[in-house]
């Protein structure tokens, strides 16, 4: 079932996009459907909003999932020539990600460094956490990204008596950040992901391979944090797409007028961040911090994020102000331009400590 949603929605957001008609084929043994599912989900948004651009950039993502030749019986079908186009961009780094995620699922023999990840992750789990519900391994190690120094990305799903908490762990020589939580409070964990729109555990779940799941409590998850994630953050409010449209206009202000080589910097990493806030926004998409900031910002919108990286750069590495300004007023005019006379917040008060 779900390839078939990824086919119909990948063909009807590309048959949009395009001039004619297309056929999709996905082979459900050789994809992952999640993977595609979200680029089929951000493929017909984009096309819905009439931004034909972005919808072939999610759909020609989404199909590089899709493990076969070009349709050598159909040369002039328009999604062959697109998985073709977009092959030798999207096909390593994005395959490399997705099979290692697909294969943990569905390989009885996964690769070697995550079955040895699975083997420590279970043994820390059966160490620290006897009374586990269950367990999924997250993280850059689930996905096939991690390096010689990554660490384990572990959720554990405790019994109601239990208490929630972070921990920051050794096992076995290798660092662990363990999420473990009961099933109330990941629910609350859950709504504070949808309420920053960063969808952080959502992502660990979703994202995850099965360490330990006695009672079928981690698939159930792992399920409904796909779901929660195909489904969507929340669109900014007026108030605060306002909020950041005033904040993105006057940090561009401060861009134009920097003389000082730092503040230059400091202004255009600030410009990223609030601009990247706004693209996400626009494009119903989850966004991220730190290293997830640009990974989530080409989800959102793959022309324009990595315009707007391309352009970070360019300040960095050449003074130049001007590509990210442009970058930046071509996603304030989709929110309904620049903002500057005419903004009022009200004060609420000062912000409390705890």
């Amino acid at each position: 079932m779900l390839v078939s949603r990824a086919r119909s929605q990948l063909a009807a957001a590309t048959a949009t996009a395009t001039a004619t008609a297309d056929r999709l084929t996905l082979d459900a043994e050789a994809i992952d459907t999640s993977a595609v599912l979200l680029a089929a989900t951000r493929a017909t948004r984009a096309a819905r909003d009439g931004d034909h651009t972005t919808a072939l950039a999610h759909a020609g993502a989404g199909l590089t999932h899709w493990d076969g030749p070009p349709g050598d019986d159909a040369p002039d079908d328009p999604v062959a020539a697109l998985r073709a186009a977009r092959a030798t961009t999207y096909t390593a780094p994005a395959r490399a990600g997705s099979r290692s995620w697909h294969h943990a699922r569905m390989d009885p023999h996964p690769p070697a460094p995550l079955t040895a990840a699975l083997d420590q992750a279970r043994g820390l789990v059966t160490t620290r956490y006897p009374g586990a519900l269950a367990a999924v391994l997250g993280g850059s190690t689930a996905r096939g990204r991690a390096t010689a120094t990554s660490d384990l990305d572990i959720a554990v799903l405790l019994p109601d008596d239990d208490v929630t908490r972070r921990e920051t762990l050794r096992h076995q020589g290798r660092l662990a950040e363990v999420f473990a939580h009961t099933r109330a409070d990941l629910a609350e964990i859950i709504a504070s992901d949808r309420a920053s729109r960063r969808g952080s555990m959502l992502f660990i779940y979703a994202e995850s391979v099965t360490v330990h799941d006695p009672h079928g409590h981690a698939a159930a998850l792992r399920a409904e944090a796909r779901a929660e994630l195909e489904r969507g953050p929340d669109p900014l409010t007026p108030k605060e797409c306002d909020e950041e449209r005033y904040r993105l206009t006057d940090l561009l202000d401060d861009l134009a007028d920097a003389t000082d080589r730092h503040e230059q910097l400091a202004v255009a990493d600030q410009v990223l961040i609030t601009a990247a806030v706004l693209l996400a926004g626009h494009r119903r998409a989850w966004r991220g911090g730190g290293k997830w900031l640009p990974r989530r910002l080409r989800d959102a919108d793959p022309a324009l994020g990595r315009a707007l990286l391309d352009a970070r750069l360019t300040v960095a590495e050449h003074a130049d102000p001007a590509p990210l300004s442009a970058a930046a007023h071509e996603i304030l005019n989709l929110l309904g331009g620049p903002l500057r006379e005419g903004h009022s917040r009200i004060w609420n008060g000062a912000v409390k400590g705890p």
